[in-house]
């Protein structure tokens, strides 16, 4: 079967291998990690999900994820995305806006070579935020408890676990870790 491609579509496609090309190079000389020394050398935008447009081409951020996954090999991107992820006692630091906990990822439910689907445990006993407002710190289990902002307290523990999995996993292996439970060492929900 032939397909007939135009002349636009043929440049589209050369931009995109060129590009991919570059960051081959980028990461045989400095190593796999998609970071945001790599977004400014690129001139990727935004930031949750950055993209790069190349002439009229757009590069998306789950692209460069697949470019890590080939250059490092699928056996070995899935076999380092389960090496960070085992029997580690992850921390989110006061970086992630204020939070302070470990976490472990308890389970792995599902994976593929583009994901893996987890459950996590947090250590909301030991673990601890500092809260903006008023600079009162907190344990997390009894931030979790707060009647006023409680649910706040959870939706940002769920976007720190995420980042922190974000940035020191996936752009190292091109595996996007999704978490579809979290659990709690209290025991609470």
């Amino acid at each position: 079967m032939k397909l007939k491609i135009t002349e636009q579509q043929l440049h589209s496609i050369n931009e995109f291998l060129a590009e991919k090309k570059a960051f081959f190079k980028y990461w045989d000389r400095f190593g796999g990690k998609i970071d945001d020394n790599f977004y400014k050398l690129f001139g990727f935008e935004g930031t949750r999900l950055p993209e790069l447009i190349v002439g009229k081409t757009k590069i998306r951020y789950y692209d460069v994820l697949g470019f890590l996954r080939e250059w490092l090999g699928e056996s070995k991107s899935i076999e380092m995305t389960e090496e960070l992820l085992k029997g580690t006692h992850h921390v989110v630091g006061s970086i992630y806006g204020g939070y302070d906990y470990k976490f472990t990822v308890s389970e792995v439910q599902e994976k593929n070579s583009t994901q893996f689907t987890t459950t996590v445990l947090i250590d909301d006993v030991n673990g601890e935020v500092t809260l903006f407002q008023n600079g009162e710190l907190y344990k997390l289990i009894d931030a979790r408890n707060e009647e006023e902002f409680g649910w706040e307290i959870e939706n940002e523990i769920q976007d720190c676990t995420d980042e922190y999995l974000s940035k020191e996993i996936t752009s190292r292996t091109g595996i996007v870790i999704v978490f579809n439970d979290i659990d709690f060492t209290s025991g609470e929900k």
